[in-house]
């Protein structure tokens, strides 16, 4: 019993520590809506544009590599608990679950990283100092 108190109780400092951080985080937060985005992304043009949205997806990138850590922690404390065949769980048994987390958050974080890569190209391209550096399309 007192072994169940110290697992929730370790459990709710970590959650609380977690929502501390994650506050602390959103308050940089660009606090752009996806149509916003997407509309930026439409309408960019010059090196400021560029930043902009460079900075947002290094932003984002940011954010989900903090939640794909929390989810692979995750995963790996419930591969620890549950056994890897158990006939009488569900697809997706918890262990699938939290994998399934932690690729998406590592696939977003790719995602991000590539879009913040492209962003950071077109504004070093866009930017007066090299006008002549611009690389011919399929070079």
């Amino acid at each position: 019993m007192a072994g169940m108190r110290t697992m929730m109780l370790t459990s709710l400092v970590v959650t609380l520590a977690s929502a501390g951080i994650a506050y602390s985080q959103t308050s940089k937060d660009p606090h752009y809506t996806r149509t916003q985005i997407r509309h930026m992304t439409v309408d960019a043009h010059t090196v400021q544009d560029y930043k902009t949205l460079e900075a947002y997806f290094y932003f984002r990138r940011q954010v989900f590599s903090s939640k794909a850590r929390e989810a692979k922690a995750e995963w790996v404390r419930r591969s620890r608990i549950l056994p890897i065949s158990t006939p009488w769980l569900k697809y997706p048994s918890p262990v699938d679950a939290a994998r399934n987390l932690y690729e998406y958050y590592a696939l977003k974080v790719s995602d991000m990283t590539k879009n913040a890569e492209h962003y950071e190209m077109l504004a070093a391209a866009a930017s007066p100092t090299s006008k002549g550096t611009l690389l011919a399309p399929g070079s």
